[in-house]
C-alpha cells in the first residue's frame, strides 16, 4: 500500500513533478519567441513588429453531448477529420462542421450474433476493423476489415482477414500494443511478446487494406523482453520506425514491409524520445514537443524550430497531444484529443475533450508593445488550468504577454518519470529525481540573482531554497492586502512561508492524513504522538502501521517532511531538535517492516482532495487525523501548485496582476476540479457540484438498485450537502501546510542517516554531519 510513502516520495517530489508529467508528452528545447534558450543576449523584453505570431482557433468537438459515449480522435484523411466513439463515426470539416455521420453500432450485424467494430486509418482510406462471434466467441471469432466511403457514407462489403485466427494461435503470445486500431504507412500493426516480462523477441502481425496478414518473426533479432509499444513512425517508403518498451528504457525497432523484416535500428533515436513525430504531407516528420512544433532531420539528428507554443493564444497543454496535418509558413492545422478537467465528475476528475486547431500566420503581431513576462514550472510541466489561465490572461490584457520559459524543465537535467516496469528500484529513482532537482534548483537560483531568470517559477514548493527574499518577492503585504480569511484558507497560505515571509503562494492542495475508526482517538485529538501512535498501531490497527514503508529510511523521511518546519525556517537549517530525534528514533526502532500483501482496509492513509474523497473516509465516525509528530499536529495540506514572483523581475506589477488573476474564482474554480482550491468561494462550489453529482447517482442507486452500479463499501444515503461542506471546512482548517525537503537537503538526510540505522554512527553524530552539510547548502546558495 504505501499510501504515505508514495505520496511524500513520489508525489510530492513527483506530483509537484506531474501532476504528473503526462505519459507522451514531450519536452522542448527551445525558449519563448523561438530562441535558444541559451542565448541571453536575444531576450525579448517588449514585442516588436517583426515577432511572428499565429491567430488560433480552437475548435472544441465536446463529447459530453453525445448519448453514445465519449468521441476520440481517429485521423485525417482526404482533409476530413475523423472522430468516434462506441455507436458513430463522425465526419468534420476543417472548421469543425459536421460533414456527416456513420452509425457503425449495427454495420456488419447480419455477419454473425455478435459484431463489434472499429475504427482505423490505412493509407488515405478510412476502415472499420470487425470482429464477429456467436456466443462460444473464443472459438468462433473472425476478423474482417470494411472500407467507408468518407463521401456518401457507405460501407463496403466486408473483406475477410486471412488466417488471422491460425497467425493468433502460432504466436500464442502476449499482444502488447494495446491500441492496435491505429495504422503505420499501409498496414495496421499488432505486436507480441512470446512471454510478456519473461521471454525474449517480438513478433509484429501485419495487416493490409486487401486483408492479407502478414507475420514478422524478430524472436532471433531482437533479443530483448518487452512489455509495450510506445508508437510507431511512418517513414515513407514501406520503412516504419518502432519504439518498444522494454525494463531499460527503450529500444528502436527497423521494420521493412518491403521485404517483411525488423531489427534493432543501427541509429541512436534517443533524441526522439520526448517527442511524438508524424508525417506530414508535404513536409516530412514532424515533432510535437511540450513547447514547439518542430521539423525532424533523422539523417542529422536534428530538430528546427517551426512554431513555438508562446507565439500564440492557443492552449498550450492541449498543443501538446494535437497531431499535426497542415503545416505551411503561413498555417499550421492540427487536431486530436486530450484529457481536461470537469468540475462535477468526482470519478474522473477529467475527460477526453476533442480539437481541430487552426494556426494561421498574423501579418502583423497584435502583441506589439506589450512587456513580456517568462513563466517557468519547475514540475516540467503546465496542466491543463494554467495554460487556459495563460491563454486567457493573454487575451485580456493590454500591458503584458506571458510566454513559457522552458529552461528550467527537470527533463533537461536528467530526470524520467519512474516506470514500474523498468529495472530501476525506487529509491534509485528518487536519487535521481533529488540530484536533478538539485542541479536544476543552482541553476535557477544563480540566473535569478543575475537577472536572467524567469519572472514567474511555478511549482517550485519541493524546491524549499526558493522561499527567500534573495530570490523570490515577498508576498505576505500583497497576501495581506488582497486575501482576507474571510474568502481564503489564509491557514494553508500563511503557514507555508517563513518567518512572516511567504515567497510561494500556494493556489491548490490536498489534506493528507490518517483516517481513524471510530473509537480509536480522542475527541479532541488533531494527531498522534509518538507514544499515542504507537498505541495506535499495537492496538486498533492489531500490529499494522498505517504508515506501510519498504524500509525505516522511507519513513523517516516522510515523518520528517510532515515536520519540516521544525528544522527548516527560510535559511536556517537546524536538524539538532526534540521533533527530528523523536522522528529518528521512531524510525529506527519502532519500524514495523510489512509486505505488498498486507493492504489495510481500516485505519488507513488517505488523500482528500475533493468532497466526494472526504465523504467516503468519514463514515460511521472516522475522522482524518494527523500523522505522528513530537506536537501531536494535525492533518497535513500538501501543496500541489505554487506561484512565485522573481525578485529581479522588471515586471513585477504585471507578474502580481497574473497572481491576482490566478486567486479568483474562475481560476479557483478551475483549480478545483484537480485538487482543493484556497478560495473558499471556489471550494464551496465545487464541492457543491460533485454532491450534487454524487447524490444523482445515490439516488438512481436506490430508485434503481438492480441497473445501477456503485461501490459496494459506498454507503447508499443522500449526502448533506451543509454538513459535509461544513465538516471539510473544520478538516482544512484544523490543517497545516507541510513544506517538503529541498532536493538538495533530501540528499544529505537520505545519505547521513543510513549509518545510523545500521548502527555505525550516533544519532548526535549524525546530526552534526547533517547540519553541517545543510548548512553549508544553504550557504552557498546566498
Amino acid at each position: 500500500m504505501r499510501i504515505k510513502r508514495i505520496v511524500t516520495g513520489f508525489l510530492i517530489a513527483s506530483m509537484t513533478l506531474s501532476m504528473i508529467a503526462s505519459c507522451g508528452k514531450g519536452s522542448g528545447d527551445q525558449s519563448s519567441n523561438g530562441q535558444s534558450a541559451t542565448d541571453e543576449s536575444q531576450t525579448v523584453d517588449v514585442f516588436s513588429e517583426e515577432t511572428v505570431w499565429y491567430n488560433s482557433r480552437s475548435l472544441v468537438i465536446d463529447p459530453r453531448d453525445d448519448e453514445g459515449g465519449y468521441l476520440e480522435f481517429i485521423d485525417c484523411v482526404q482533409d476530413k477529420f475523423i472522430f468516434s466513439n462506441s455507436n458513430e463515426l463522425k465526419i468534420y470539416d476543417q472548421d469543425g462542421n459536421l460533414s456527416s455521420s456513420l452509425d457503425i453500432s449495427t454495420a456488419y450485424n447480419d455477419l454473425d450474433d455478435n459484431v463489434r467494430t472499429w475504427p482505423t486509418v490505412l493509407g488515405d482510406q478510412v476502415y472499420l476493423q470487425i470482429m464477429a462471434y456467436n456466443a462460444d466467441w473464443e472459438s468462433s471469432r473472425e476478423y474482417y476489415l470494411g472500407k467507408v466511403d468518407l463521401e456518401t457514407g457507405g460501407l463496403g462489403d466486408p473483406v475477410p482477414v486471412s488466417n488471422y485466427r491460425q497467425e493468433m494461435e502460432y504466436l500464442s503470445g502476449t499482444q502488447i500494443n494495446y491500441d492496435s486500431c491505429r495504422g503505420a504507412g499501409n498496414y495496421l500493426i499488432d505486436t507480441y511478446s512470446p512471454d510478456m516480462g519473461q521471454a525474449p523477441g517480438v513478433f509484429f502481425l501485419l495487416t493490409d487494406a486487401e486483408g492479407n496478414c502478414t507475420k514478422i518473426d524478430a524472436t532471433q533479432t531482437i533479443p530483448s523482453v518487452f512489455y509495450g509499444v510506445d508508437r510507431y513512425i511512418d517513414l515513407g517508403d514501406g520503412k516504419i520506425l518502432a519504439c518498444l518498451l522494454n525494463g531499460d528504457g527503450k529500444v528502436y525497432v527497423d521494420i521493412d514491409t518491403n521485404n517483411m523484416t525488423a531489427s534493432v535500428s543501427s541509429q541512436d533515436y534517443s533524441w526522439l524520445d520526448d517527442y511524438a513525430v508524424y508525417s506530414v504531407d508535404g513536409v516530412g516528420l514532424v515533432a510535437m514537443g511540450k513547447y514547439s512544433i518542430s521539423s525532424v532531420d533523422l539523417s542529422n539528428g536534428s530538430l528546427t524550430e517551426i512554431m513555438n507554443f508562446s507565439q500564440s493564444n492557443a492552449n498550450k497543454y492541449v498543443l501538446e497531444d494535437m497531431r499535426p496535418y497542415v503545416v505551411s509558413d503561413a498555417k499550421i492545422v492540427l487536431a486530436g484529443d486530450t484529457r481536461v478537467p470537469v468540475a462535477d465528475n468526482p470519478y474522473l476528475g477529467d475527460f477526453t475533450n476533442c480539437y481541430i486547431i487552426n494556426l494561421d500566420k498574423a501579418e502583423s503581431n497584435p502583441n506589439v508593445g506589450k512587456s513580456e513576462i517568462k513563466i517557468a514550472s519547475l514540475n516540467g510541466s503546465f496542466d491543463f488550468v494554467m495554460c487556459e489561465a495563460v491563454s486567457k490572461f493573454n487575451e485580456s490584457n493590454s500591458q503584458y504577454l506571458i510566454t513559457y520559459d522552458s529552461r528550467y524543465d527537470l527533463s533537461n537535467y536528467g530526470y524520467q518519470e519512474y516506470d514500474v516496469n523498468s529495472n530501476t528500484t525506487y529509491d534509485e529513482y528518487q536519487a535521481a529525481t533529488d540530484n536533478a532537482s538539485a542541479e536544476l534548483t543552482t541553476q535557477l537560483t544563480m540566473d535569478i540573482i543575475t537577472g536572467n531568470g524567469p519572472d514567474i517559477v511555478m511549482n517550485g514548493n519541493n524546491v524549499t531554497a526558493l522561499n527567500n527574499p534573495e530570490y523570490l518577492v515577498d508576498l505576505s503585504d500583497f497576501i495581506q492586502n488582497n486575501f482576507s480569511e474571510t474568502d481564503y484558507f489564509r491557514n494553508v497560505i500563511d503557514t507555508y512561508g517563513a518567518n512572516g515571509v511567504v515567497c510561494q503562494l500556494p493556489l491548490s492542495f490536498q489534506v493528507f492524513g490518517i483516517c481513524a475508526e471510530s473509537g480509536s482517538y480522542s475527541a479532541d485529538q488533531e494527531g498522534f504522538t509518538f507514544d499515542q501512535y504507537a498505541q495506535f498501531v499495537s492496538g486498533p490497527c492489531n500490529g499494522q502501521d498505517p504508515n506501510q514503508f519498504v524500509d525505516n529510511l522511507s519513513l523517516c523521511e516522510s515523518l520528517t517532511e510532515s515536520s519540516s518546519d521544525l528544522m527548516i525556517s527560510g535559511t536556517d537549517v537546524n536538524f539538532d531538535n526534540a521533533a527530528f530525534r523523536a522522528i529518528a528514533e521512531y524510525a529506527k526502532n519502532s519500524f514495523v517492516e510489512v509486505t505488498e500483501s498486507e493492504w489495510l482496509t481500516s485505519n488507513i492513509t488517505v488523500a482528500i482532495k475533493n468532497a466526494y474523497y472526504y465523504n467516503f473516509y468519514i463514515q460511521d465516525g472516522s475522522q482524518i487525523l494527523g500523522f505522528p509528530s513530537v506536537d501531536g499536529r494535525g492533518p497535513e495540506a500538501h501543496i500541489c501548485e505554487t506561484v512565485g514572483i522573481s525578485a529581479q523581475s522588471a515586471n513585477i506589477d504585471g507578474c502580481k496582476e497574473f497572481v491576482a488573476y490566478l486567486m479568483s474564482d474562475e481560476c479557483q474554480h478551475m483549480f478545483g476540479c484537480y485538487n482543493l482550491p484556497v478560495k473558499r468561494s471556489a471550494f464551496n462550489l465545487n464541492a457543491q457540484e460533485m454532491i450534487a453529482y454524487t447524490n444523482d447517482i445515490i439516488q438512481e442507486k436506490i430508485d434503481n438498485p438492480e441497473n445501477c452500479f456503485l461501490e459496494s463499501n459506498y454507503p447508499v444515503v443522500i449526502i448533506d450537502e451543509t454538513q459535509l461542506i461544513d465538516g471539510m471546512t473544520h478538516l482544512i482548517e484544523r490543517a497545516h501546510s507541510m513544506v517538503p525537503l529541498d532536493p538538495a537537503i533530501r540528499i544529505i538526510v537520505r545519505e547521513e542517516l543510513q549509518p545510523y540505522f545500521v548502527d555505525q554512527k550516533s544519532l548526535d553524530e549524525t546530526i552534526s554531519i547533517i547540519n553541517d552539510r545543510a548548512q553549508t547548502v544553504v550557504s552557498e546558495r546566498g
